[in-house]
């Protein structure tokens, strides 16, 4: 049997949608008060399910309270086929040098494209500041 080819064509599928821009519609953990909450890590979704490379693999994703670079290596659709799941590494927030894995449900406001060193909620540099 070959690989089943999937078409996003569902408003939650996977896409060149920047940080924030439109909401979850799922289940998230809240880190905080203020309402900023992690990505959603998921248990495996059985064999053979349905899956994409990226059109674009890097990204930041909110892990343990913080922005995390990392790459999208898969997108599979999972077990709801109107939720679609990243199966990615991000640097470990423990500063160790592997990487870690994770499969993360995936929503715009906690996991999205990365385009530079900045997380999306890094305030903007002014004149008078310099980056780190």
């Amino acid at each position: 049997m070959g690989s089943r080819r999937i078409r996003a064509t569902k408003p939650n599928a996977p896409g060149a949608v920047p940080c924030g821009e439109r909401g979850s519609g799922g289940r998230s953990k809240i880190c905080s008060t203020s309402g900023v909450y992690d990505a959603e890590e998921v248990g495996w979704q059985g064999p053979n399910r349905p899956s994409r490379l990226p059109g674009h693999a890097a990204i930041w994703v909110r892990v343990e309270g913080g922005w995390r670079a990392g790459h999208v290596h898969r997108w599979i659709l999972g077990v709801d086929p109107e939720r679609w799941l990243a199966w990615t590494s991000y640097t470990d927030p423990a500063g160790g040098g592997a990487p870690r894995w994770g499969l993360f449900r995936y929503d715009a406001k906690v996991l999205c494209q990365r385009h530079g060193d900045r997380p999306p909620d890094a305030p903007e540099l002014g004149q008078d500041q310099t980056a780190e």
